[in-house]
């Protein structure tokens, strides 16, 4: 081989496109539309099930947010309510025994001075007795009234005290329970936030698995009847070929195309054919052997066998 001579090179594959398969464009089309149609209903309902499931999970968790805030505020306010109304009891309880304590006191107190004041009546016989106790009764009635002055102060001082621990630890609990509102509040929002992401997700995922599931099952649709098609395509070109008097061999299917069965009769139905033409083949050479080579006839004979032939290719 010379220098200049060309390097033979294997031809590239052919790429693949989906026009390639698109062999009865009619047939294959509106099948995969159908099936398209029914995949897009499907992926459909079941994405409005799903979407509406969780849209509806996502209700009752709001709901029942709303009713534990509503239980706990309702709680709060009956436990400021218990606390206040055990503090006005307290404080009339502390004031009940604070009187009956001045009762007490102030009876014991009336009843040593009504005995001094007997033994004052009794001056004339007693002067000296009745002067001491009347000294008595005057330093009693002083102490009495200094003694009452400063329990009473000390019985307010008493019930102002319990009132501010009361007061503090009301407003303490208040407080505490504001505070717990509050966080529960706040986490519901972030809850409620979250919720709405999570269903965003949920349905932008829906959307997007339903895309890509319709364009597979549309791939697939055309790739499937793409098998149906290209036999049926073979035999279409087979038969235009007998219908211009080509009869040369015939190419069995590719793996996987469906139409087998089918396919191998009309194989079956062109060998037929074939055989028929053979045989009509050894006949007219039979025949054009005991003719004269020189007459017009076997002339025609030759140019019937040699259509023949080139009908015939490579199944000689």
């Amino acid at each position: 081989m010379s220098e200049s001579q060309p390097i033979a090179t294997s031809a590239p594959k052919p790429k693949r496109h989906l026009k390639n398969y698109l062999l009865d464009k009619s047939f294959q089309l509106t099948y995969a539309l159908i099936i398209v149609v029914i995949a897009i209903l499907l992926t459909g309902l079941l994405g409005f099930l799903i979407y509406h499931q969780t849209a509806e999970s996502s209700r009752l968790h709001q709901k029942q947010s709303d009713e534990i805030i509503e239980i706990f505020k309702t709680q709060s306010n009956e436990t400021i309510s218990v606390f206040r109304a055990a503090s006005k009891k307290t404080e009339k309880v502390f004031a009940k025994q604070s009187d009956e304590t001045k009762k007490v006191f102030k009876e014991k107190s009336e009843t040593a001075t009504g005995i001094l004041s007997l033994i004052v009546s009794q001056k004339e016989k007693y002067p000296e007795l009745a002067s001491m106790a009347k000294t008595s009764m005057d330093q009693m009635k002083k102490d009495d009234i200094a003694d009452i002055s400063k329990m009473s102060k000390h019985v307010e001082k008493s019930k102002k005290t319990l009132k501010t621990e009361i007061e503090k630890g009301i407003t303490s609990k208040t407080k505490q329970l504001e505070k717990a509102l509050s966080k529960m509040t706040e986490d519901k929002s972030k809850a409620s936030v979250i919720r709405k992401k999570n269903n965003q997700r949920i349905l932008f995922g829906v959307v997007i698995f339903s895309l890509i599931f319709i364009v597979i099952i549309f791939l697939y649709t055309i790739v499937l009847t793409h098998k149906v098609a290209g036999p049926l395509f073979k035999i279409s070109n087979y038969f235009k070929k007998m219908e211009d008097g080509n009869f040369s061999k015939i190419w069995p299917l590719r793996k996987g195309d469906q139409l087998q069965e089918f396919y191998k009769k009309f194989e079956h139905a062109h060998g037929a054919i074939v055989a028929g033409k053979k045989d009509e083949l050894k006949k007219l050479h039979s025949i054009l052997a005991d003719m004269d080579k020189s007459s017009p006839t076997a002339d025609a004979m030759r140019d019937l066998i040699k259509e023949i032939e080139l009908s015939l290719g490579d199944n000689i």
